[in-house]
């Protein structure tokens, strides 16, 4: 393999030095040079240190690694957009055949440097992400290409959001007959005159939306995959929003059939039915805020330092807002933590991003931006305006829980469809879920102040000119001191009381990490009397620094009041300090709530040990409910063998209606599985348990993939339970398939909605995913002919929450 990948042949090494002397020549060699590689800070710079560590050879103290990817995340935030190392060389016009080879990859990435360095003449905001990195020290300031033109700030900022979707025309009046069966008969026909199939479950799965919404009923209906679900309700949903005039709801639990809903589905059926609209909404603080982003970088290139952390994660929201059509920040979760595991700063980026998330407080403060809107007061607008509203189940529960800011009353209208019903309860465990992390509260820390980088609020209270020596200034970094030294003691208290108290091995701890349910008898056994311990000391700190916080907020806000000339950075200052001050309030009031055993009933609760990317373990609290209570639910799985649907009904709540305001109805398979599908179980892979888990069964897996796919001519949607195991047999095998004509696309690597389009549409492509394309994925034709599961996704047993649950039932 490496001889493949590299042209170099055995006959090339036979005089060539041992290890240990051929990394001190390459360190020697590059002494004063950075050093350059795609995704080479979490691969290629992991690797040569870890050689250096193993071989005792000490590395250079002036060594730089510098990453193209994160470069290219900050330049290229187009939606869809992929990074890899191939695909930018196509963007820059210097790609070449054998891409996966070393000596191709190579060639390919010193052109992607290039056309990367000049981005900052080529891109919109080139000339600001160049000024942000350059005041920070970033050491990619030193490459980059210096802007030809001075920065028009002005100019920059009056593009923010220039890419945003037009905002919906106004909903007609109500008109059409609305869902009738006939009314759905006609359009199934003209779907048939189309091409498409003409399938008998499917025309008695629309009936049932149909009559579910002319007669007010909840009806509950399992129909299997290859039904056509999707289409089967749109199609009487999309006459009913027009006959009533208001929007019918879509609420789906992944973001694979959001995508397909809005970019296949409902796309289709426009044709069908004139005039007929759509949108996806998110909850509030999925959207970025162009008037927070605008204040932001106002002060930030007026500073004379910034942070490396601020200078990457402002440049990367501003590229957001510039490009994306809804200013989703989910599209700069991965990034974000990617920069900080590169910066080693503490959560600062996600700090930043919270920042400029949309809020309540965000729509008073309205910057120049013209005539445009906020990003989530446009999806708010276009979702009020439109036909069929799409969100998740998450939202649509949510709004039982919400405060009236945030509440959309207007939206969630009386006729909702629920699909992927089979997992409402999770969603509905999600949205009431309690849970404080020790990176949640670290990262609150630093963001009132970061000792190490000298930043966050106290800094920022100093250059409003708020006086260091002012008692609660004094006050508030003292408790801040003491909470620190309580998270610390905590953290080992909890480590050492799951260690006790659970049966995994260190080297699984360190790798997976473990949880542990926690009871109140559990804190009277070993190790439990010293754990509450800590707990309470480190309730009485935060109890100590959220007054004194509290205090803060009311002092700046009076010197803000005094001080009639108050610019726009007090004001910033003025509203970070008081949503930390809020944050560090419902933290400490769900650690209260965790360790006084309030509402145990019906709660489980649960201590989480996770490993980071660099192995250090990090606790979380969660307090899950494991009971929830909840007109159409359909999925392909909702009937269980002996009791239907009384399940599924009692878990969420519908056993408690009438029995005729319920329909239920279990719909025939639409394909003979039995004659066209072949099911194989193979009998001679390593155990997927324990210590073959991590090493020998991936392996083993990946020896199945090389062999099946070339087989299968490619056509594979490859499933996993873990990312790291996703990754691990991707890493193996990913490159060997794509010198051979197969290449693999695997989930993290752009757009999720971009790879199952490319999947979709070339047939020698395959696809690897995690637990988001388990569920649906609809890829028609041949493109998806062989399914490989590699382990079968059953929840643990022992898990605390699948533990809990069981017991809630057989109560």
């Amino acid at each position: 393999l490496i001889t493949d990948l590299t042209t170099i042949q055995n006959e090339d090494v036979d005089n060539a030095p041992g290890q240990k002397e051929a990394i001190e020549e390459f360190f020697n060699r590059t002494q004063g040079y950075p050093l350059i590689a795609h995704n080479g800070f979490a691969f290629d710079r992991v690797v040569l240190l870890n050689i250096a560590t193993r071989l005792k050879v000490e590395t250079p103290k002036n060594l730089v690694f510098l990453d193209t990817l994160l470069l290219a995340r900050i330049f290229h935030q187009a939606p869809g957009q992929r990074h890899t190392n191939e695909d930018l060389a196509k963007f820059y016009h210097c790609h070449q055949e054998g891409a996966h080879r070393a000596d191709v990859d190579v060639v390919m990435l010193c052109g992607v440097v290039l056309g990367l360095l000049a981005e900052t003449n080529n891109h919109p905001a080139g000339g600001l992400i160049y000024k942000l990195l350059f005041q920070s020290g970033e050491p990619w300031a030193d490459l980059l290409d210096e802007p030809i033109k001075p920065l028009d700030l002005d100019n920059v900022l009056a593009q923010l959001g220039k890419a945003q979707l037009p905002l919906l025309a106004p909903r007609n009046k109500a008109s059409g007959v609305g869902a009738e069966r006939t009314a759905v008969d006609t359009i199934f026909a003209e779907m048939v005159a189309r091409g498409r199939d003409g399938r008998e479950p499917q025309k008695r799965f629309a009936h049932l939306a149909a009559d579910a919404f002319r007669t007010r009923q909840f009806a509950v209906v399992e129909a299997g995959t290859g039904t056509g679900k999707s289409l089967g309700y749109l199609i009487p949903a999309a006459l009913q929003a027009h006959s009533q005039g208001q929007p019918v709801v879509v609420s789906t639990y992944t973001k694979v059939l959001q995508s397909q809903l809005v970019e296949k589905d409902i796309a289709f059926l426009q044709e069908l039915i004139p005039n007929l609209t759509a949108v996806t909404l998110k909850g509030r603080s999925n959207y970025l805020s162009i008037n927070r982003l605008w204040e932001e970088l106002l002060d930030g290139v007026e500073e004379d330092y910034l942070s490396r952390a601020r200078a990457w994660t402002l440049g990367l929201l501003t590229s957001l807002a510039l490009a994306s059509p809804t200013g989703d920040l989910e599209a700069t979760w991965f990034t974000l933590e990617s920069l900080d595991e590169y910066l080693d700063s503490q959560g600062e980026p996600f700090i930043i991003q919270s920042n400029v998330r949309a809020n309540a407080a965000s729509r008073a403060a309205k910057a120049s931006l013209g005539n445009r809107l906020d990003f989530y007061d446009a999806a708010k607008e276009n979702a009020a305006r439109a036909d069929i509203v799409v969100v998740n189940h998450s939202l649509l529960l949510a709004q039982a829980v919400t405060t009236e800011d945030d509440r959309l009353p207007e939206l969630i209208s009386p006729f909702v469809i629920c699909d992927e019903s089979h997992n409402l309860e999770d969603a509905a465990t999600s949205v009431l879920k309690q849970e404080v992390s020790e990176k949640g509260l670290r990262r609150l820390i630093h963001a009132i102040y970061d000792d190490k980088a000298r930043t966050g609020l106290l800094t920022n209270l100093r250059k409003i000119g708020f006086s260091t020596e002012n008692e609660i200034f004094k006050k508030t970094t003292q408790a801040l001191f003491e909470s620190n030294l309580h998270i610390d003691n905590i953290s080992t208290r909890l480590q050492t009381f799951v260690e006790a108290n659970t049966i995994v091995s260190s080297i699984d701890r360190a790798r997976f990490g473990a949880s542990l349910e926690l009871r109140s008898s559990s804190l009277h056994a070993s190790g439990g009397p010293a754990l509450r311990e800590s707990a309470i000391a480190l309730l009485e700190a935060l109890d100590k620094l959220s007054n004194a916080l509290t205090e803060l907020v009311q002092a700046v806000v009076e010197q803000n009041y005094n001080n009639k000339n108050t610019n726009r950075t007090g004001e910033r200052v003025t509203r970070l300090a008081y949503s930390l001050a809020m944050d560090l309030f419902e933290a400490k009031k769900i650690l209260s709530w965790f360790w006084r055993f309030y509402e145990a009933t019906t709660y489980v609760r649960v201590i989480k040990i996770e490993p980071d990317r660099q192995s250090k373990l990090f606790w979380t609290l969660e307090g899950l409910p494991i009971d929830v209570s909840v007109l159409f639910f359909c999925s392909a799985t909702l009937a269980t063998h002996g009791d239907e649907f009384g399940f599924f009904l009692r878990r969420n709540g519908l056993d408690r209606l009438q029995k005729t305001k319920v329909v239920t109805e279990v719909l025939p398979h639409v394909f003979d599985y039995k004659s066209n599908a072949l099911l194989m179980l193979p009998a001679h892979l390593p155990t997927p348990r324990d210590e073959a888990l991590k090493k020998e069964f991936p392996q083993a897996v990946a020896a199945e993939l090389l062999r099946f796919i070339p087989y299968f001519r490619g056509r594979t949607l490859g499933l996993f339970t873990a990312r790291s195991r996703m990754r691990m047999v991707y890493e193996q095998i990913g490159s060997t398939l794509g010198e051979k004509g197969y290449p693999i696309l695997c989930q993290g690597e752009g757009a999720l909605a971009k790879l199952r389009e490319e999947f979709e549409r070339c047939e020698e492509v395959s696809l690897f995913g995690v637990r988001s394309l388990w569920e649906g994925v609809d890829v028609p034709g041949r493109s998806l002919s062989f399914v490989f599961m590699s382990k079968m996704p059953f929840p643990s047993l022992g898990e605390p929450l699948e533990s809990a649950r069981m017991s809630a039932v057989e109560r």
